[in-house]
């Protein structure tokens, strides 16, 4: 198992990645706030084929920056709607 420390993240990115994860070839994955002052979340992988673990969390991360760039995406697609139909 590996623990990756990201500084200045916090509980929202791990329960955004920690499905991912699994998806992406983790047997084990955590995502931990180790305290809450501490300003940082542990990531625990684990993965069958050893040394593996960095590839799943970063395409982990990449899937989960994708997602939020779809969201963003389909909300200034949203916000264009409104505006018409508003008339604003």
């Amino acid at each position: 198992m590996v623990v990756y420390t990201m500084k200045g993240e916090s509980p929202t990115l791990g329960g955004l990645i920690n499905g991912l994860l699994f998806e992406n070839g983790a047997s084990f994955a955590a995502c931990i706030v180790p305290h809450p002052e501490s300003g940082c979340l542990d990531v625990h992988v684990e993965t069958e084929e050893e040394g593996r673990e960095v590839d799943c969390l970063r395409s982990s991360l990449l899937e989960a920056g994708e997602m939020v760039d779809c969201m963003l995406r389909n909300l200034s697609a949203h916000e264009e709607e409104t505006m018409v139909v508003d008339g604003t």
